[in-house]
């Protein structure tokens, strides 16, 4: 197996040497990592992509990766490994997901996906839109019938905490309605999250409930697997590969 690492940063000031050799040091893998930004910076394989600044942040990431991933021939890897720069990963991460065996694995912010499954089902094109990596992991249960399953070793995922933007989890909850995650899992989704972090839980539950109904007054369009999420998202087996998964995630210390 031969994986095509994908580690996004927007540029030197948001570079996290730390992280970057977390992912270039991962235990037993074949990879070739590529550091996608939009400004250049100094250090090996590094691809630029320069979108326009005026697009959505979430917008401007999925396409630099679609872009990203029409520079490189995607067909002599096995697998596309997506990891955020602010991400802090264990060692043994990707060869643990790698052991899993499924088309897509992981967390949104460091997803593994096959290649024959991007090819196939995907069409070769890594989406756009304002959730790239909850849009894959959504599609591939609408697929698969179990979300993709997480990291179980022994240690934890470091994540660097990021405010609450209202912009971002009002369009999250379009994206949301258009998967056709029913509203009661969304609630309960978010209220999980109130849990841990009790403001920023109801700023984001605020925001998304009102994406999600604003998406029903207009009857936005759905795609057209949200019938296949709907009823795989409420099984029992998806929220106990959801809660695994959390329990595997913890905030990191910022810079």
């Amino acid at each position: 197996m031969r994986v095509l690492t994908l580690f996004l940063t927007r540029d030197e000031s948001t570079f996290i040497q730390e992280n970057y050799k977390r992912v270039k040091n991962q235990k037993d893998v074949d990879q070739e990592v590529y550091v996608v930004s939009a400004k250049p910076i100094c250090i090996e394989n590094n691809l630029v992509i320069q979108v326009s600044q005026s697009l959505p942040v979430p917008i401007r990431i999925g396409l630099s990766i679609r872009i990203a991933l029409k520079k490189i021939n995607v067909k002599s890897y096995t697998h596309i490994f997506k990891v955020d720069g602010d991400i802090k990963l264990p060692l043994d991460y990707l060869s643990n997901l790698l052991n899993k065996k499924t088309p897509v694995a992981g967390i949104g912010a460091a997803l593994l996906i096959s290649v024959p499954f991007f090819i196939a089902k995907m069409s070769g094109e890594y989406p756009i839109n304002y959730c790239d990596d909850g849009y894959i992991s959504a599609f591939y249960t609408s697929v698969a019938g179990n979300l993709p399953l997480g990291y179980d070793g022994d240690e934890l995922v470091g994540t660097l905490p990021n405010p609450i933007s209202r912009e971002i989890e009002y369009s999250y909850g379009i994206e949301y309605y258009k998967w056709g995650l029913p509203l009661k899992i969304l609630l309960l989704n978010r209220l999980i999250f109130i849990l841990g972090k009790p403001l920023e839980g109801l700023k984001s539950i605020v925001y998304c409930t009102a994406g999600y109904i604003s998406a029903i007054a207009k009857k936005c369009k759905r795609y057209n697997w949200w019938k296949d999420y709907e009823r795989f998202s409420t099984s029992p087996l998806c929220w106990k590969i959801y809660l695994l998964k959390n329990q595997k995630i913890a905030p990191a210390r910022a810079r």
